[in-house]
């Protein structure tokens, strides 16, 4: 078979100068990044040590920042064209047997209460008495079922153990030890300084509502369906009352918040500079702050490059796990052909229609690898084909079985090939734009091609493939419809 039109991905990670120029780069940040944290370290905590504060805000900032990244460059799928990895998807939540609410007594798949306590407390450090009052998280529950999460295309079970969900909250309440709840739903002792106040709040994920997914499909040993659930190859597991658009706010309000944190502390290293009172310490000195200033551009500029080299490596390692999808559709379609072609045999009489048929589907095994085109209807116009010239196929179970099978093969084959332009088209875009495209031309990586579904039967020619009859004799199929002659004797 002729190998012109098959797919050749580039590599994911760096060829050639890319991975020196990275590792160069790197180091470049590397060398001023200790000499400041050497100085930080010297006199940064000797003075006011808000270093480990900026160091725990840019974590935090890239905590987020991951979280977002990894959403939007993750195509949402199909619940019909899950495969086995990680998946995004986008439904509503269906269950049989559902839970229901602690405190709402709403049917939900998902249901979370905490409660939080008031306190009001006096400390000292010896030199200075400050009044502390706040919430203080005392206890927690938790609940929930396997559900399913429906799209326009199919169900799939999802399993929410271990997974970090965001649900919508339905009750919220402050009450004082006098309401019933304050002891009812929480038997912990009260706290020190202690106000008497609690604050009951919770959070489901209701049944029949929106849900957004972001997870790893798998397979259990004594089934063939897949299903979602935590995997320790994919830390990430989330679960959102919503659509991808309310997870992509929340990780944007975390990276924000970082960023407030940030600045919150340099102005508060500014007032204690100029307004700061000797009772509290010594508070360092404006160039002291500049250098705290660069230590903590350099951390989150290393940080940056860092993560995001690797956020476009494992952009690229998705888009070869798509094709390999899409390799395994096609070697399932090869293995389905030649039984639906034996299931045939016992009806053909070699007229023009059945050669032609059989011919266009032996073709189609013989695509054992992706193509630049896929044909979407070609197999079910054969098939059509068939089932028209010999009605008694339809009775025969095998047949359907097998016609049914490759229908639904060829759906994946769809299904896998919109899943790998996805990724690829995902991947290319990061490649353009800025300022994720400097990592990428520094790399020296390159674009994935993509697959182009041809949705006209006619458009691609069938390859000849000759039957031999029961006299011996070659008999040839005719040629496409597209040609002059309507058929061709070998």
């Amino acid at each position: 078979m002729s190998t012109e039109n098959e797919l050749r991905l580039p590599s994911a990670t760096p060829k050639g100068k890319g991975p020196f120029v990275f590792a160069f780069i790197m180091i470049i940040l590397a060398i001023p990044l200790l000499v400041a944290g050497y100085i930080v370290f010297v006199v940064d905590m000797i003075h006011y040590g808000i270093t480990p504060l900026l160091i725990l805000m840019v974590v935090l900032y890239f905590y987020y920042y991951r979280k977002y990244a990894t959403v939007i460059d993750t195509p949402t799928s199909k619940v019909r064209g899950v495969f086995i990895g990680r998946v995004e998807l986008q439904g509503t939540t269906r269950c049989d047997e559902p839970t229901t609410g602690y405190l709402s007594h709403e049917s939900c798949v998902w249901t979370r209460y905490i409660v939080e306590e008031h306190y009001w407390r006096v400390v000292s450090n010896g030199k200075k008495t400050r009044v502390q009052t706040g919430w203080e998280q005392i206890d927690e529950h938790c609940r929930y079922v396997w559900f399913g999460l429906e799209d326009d295309t199919g169900t799939i079970q999802v399993d929410p153990d271990q997974a970090n969900v965001t649900g919508e909250i339905l009750f919220k309440k402050t009450v004082t030890c006098e309401d019933e709840l304050y002891w009812g739903m929480c038997k912990k002792s009260e706290i020190s300084g202690s106000t008497g106040k609690r604050r009951f709040t919770e959070t489901t994920i209701r049944v029949d509502a929106p849900a957004y997914l972001f997870g790893y499909a798998t397979i259990a040993d004594d089934s063939t369906t897949p299903y979602i659930a935590w995997n320790k190859t994919l830390p990430m597991y989330e679960i959102h009352y919503g659509t991808e658009k309310d997870a992509i706010s929340t990780f944007g309000s975390g990276q924000w918040g970082a960023v407030a944190g940030i600045v919150f502390i340099f102005c508060y290293a500014i007032y204690k500079i100029y307004f700061g009172d000797e009772s509290d310490g010594p508070a360092g000195t404006m160039t002291t702050l500049s250098v705290v200033a660069v230590f903590t551009l350099l951390l989150y500029l290393a940080a940056w490059f860092w993560i995001n080299y690797n956020r476009l490596i494992s952009m690229r390692q998705r888009v070869h796990e798509g094709f390999a999808h899409l390799e395994v559709q096609y070697q399932r379609r090869a293995d389905l052909i030649p039984n639906l072609v034996e299931a045939v045999k016992g009806y053909r009489d070699y007229e023009a229609v059945t050669q032609q048929s059989i011919a266009a589907l032996r073709s189609l095994a013989m695509q054992r690898h992706a193509q630049t085109t896929v044909d979407k209807n070609e197999s079910e116009r054969q098939i059509l084909l068939l089932c028209e010239a010999y009605p008694d196929l339809k009775a025969n179970r095998n047949f359907l079985n097998l016609q049914q099978q490759l229908a639904d093969t060829e759906t994946r084959i769809a299904l896998a090939s919109e899943y790998y332009n996805d990724f690829a088209t995902n991947s290319n875009a990061r490649l353009l734009q800025f300022p994720i495209c400097l990592v990428a031309k520094m790399t020296l990586l390159t674009k994935f091609p993509l697959i182009t579904l041809a949705h006209n039967a006619q458009e691609r020619a069938v390859p000849s493939v000759a039957i031999v009859a029961e006299s011996g004799d070659a008999v040839t199929p005719p040629s496409s419809p597209n040609d002059d002659d309507s058929s061709n004797n070998a």
